[in-house]
């Protein structure tokens, strides 16, 4: 495994100039990691899957153009909004990064594709991909699927690189990313010679591989891989694109893989969906307790310790049930509050009556013993702590 790529840092700096700076899925040393690789390459054929706001393309179109390559870029997403905001087009940042360069008298060769399944677009896109970048949903079976998709149209030697390939160690608000792993999965599934950026100590949350004569010989493992639980369960139409696609340019013992992996997930993501309901079903229950319980101090102010993803979600609820004379929350002294609506407050700034106000403590399992013990601290002992039931309950109404 090659461990001592070159950063190249430069081609970043075109994120300052956009209208959403730094809008990028990648950081500042993952986009080097991937423009070092690309100013050794030297691509001449790139397609990038994932999108989003079009900050990591609009990089390595500054970086293409920086190292002067004539370099043609197709850059790929299925939908055509961009997730987090869907009044704006996926990949909204590429137009005012190819404005920028057009005025410097640079002309990218780029085509946006969206709107359509990678398999769908591989017809545009067409052989002698030399560079490829895969970045999208992070869940099996995602990545594995359009890798298989823009195998056949790999040359010798591309350069695959891999974004978040530690994401499912990582946790943010309550959130688990437990099943985050498809990127990783191709990566230590693939027989290919590896590359990792390790001389920050820690293991990298991006990485790549090259293909070579011995990929081929070994792809039948990344099709076996696909037999590993997936998250999601892909619509049918969107599978039979792709097995529609695969029968034309691989085995049939891959093509028996890739429909053994089909039918195994499928059956076991039904069984797991009837397995939560009836979670989904206790949990209400619980729920129902609380509401109970929080209606018995009715026209009482309600504050919520938190205004992370629980507490919102929690507002939301509350205020659906029409609880309370009003709901605020509390946020730790110190932490910015940018909230116009004046009901976000720092805990110092709070003056709790017992008769009229309750405190529910709206943060994860992880914070609560701090926030309890910051509470305290302050002399407010009574407060309502919501057990872990009742927090998945909440969680789940935000991801609706």
């Amino acid at each position: 495994m090659r461990t001592n790529v070159s950063l190249y840092y430069e081609p970043v700096a075109i994120l300052e100039k956009l209208s959403d700076k730094n809008k990028s899925e990648m950081t500042e040393r993952e986009l080097a990691f991937l423009c070092g690789l690309i100013r050794e390459k030297r691509p001449n054929k790139m397609v990038e899957i994932g999108v989003a706001a079009g900050g990591t393309s609009s990089v390595v179109l500054n970086c293409i153009s920086m190292l002067g390559l004539e370099t043609e870029m197709f850059s790929i997403d299925v939908s055509s909004h961009y997730y987090t905001n869907k009044n704006k087009k996926t990949g909204y940042l590429i137009d005012e990064c190819i404005q920028l360069l057009n005025e410097e008298g640079k002309k990218p060769r780029h085509l946006l594709l969206t709107g359509k399944y990678a398999v769908e677009q591989m017809e545009k896109v067409g052989i002698g991909i030399d560079f490829l970048i895969l970045d999208t949903v992070h869940s099996l079976p995602g990545e594995i699927l359009d890798f298989l998709a823009c195998y056949p149209l790999l040359q010798q030697k591309c350069v695959i690189v891999l974004h978040d390939i530690a994401l499912n160690h990582e946790f943010e608000d309550g959130a688990d990313f437990a099943y985050s792993y498809a990127t990783k999965v191709l990566f230590d599934t693939i027989t290919a010679d590896k590359i990792l950026d390790l001389e920050t100590g820690h293991f990298p949350g991006i990485g790549a591989f090259v293909v070579t004569e011995d990929t081929d010989k070994y792809i039948e493992d990344v099709f076996s891989a696909l037999t590993i639980t997936w998250q999601y369960k892909p619509k049918i139409e969107e599978l039979s694109l792709y097995r529609q696609f695969y029968s034309r340019h691989f085995s049939e013992n891959n093509m028996m893989l890739y429909d053994l992996a089909v039918s195994m997930n499928y059956a076991s993501i039904m069984q797991r969906w009837k397995d939560q309901k009836k979670v989904r079903k206790k949990q209400t229950t619980e729920f129902v307790t609380l509401y109970k319980r929080i209606t018995e101090l009715k026209s009482k102010r309600i504050y919520i310790y938190g205004y992370g993803r629980i507490g919102r979600a929690l507002h939301s609820i509350l205020a659906q049930c029409d609880i309370g004379t009003g709901i605020y929350h509390i946020v730790s002294d110190g932490q910015d509050i940018d909230e116009p609506g004046g009901f976000v407050y720092q805990l110092s700034e709070i003056e709790i009556e017992p008769d009229k106000d309750v405190i529910i403590v709206g943060v994860n399992e992880s914070l609560q013993t701090e926030i309890c013990s910051e509470l305290e601290k302050r002399g407010f002992t009574e407060y309502i702590l919501l057990e872990r039931k009742i927090l998945l309950h909440i969680l789940a109404v935000a991801n609706l």
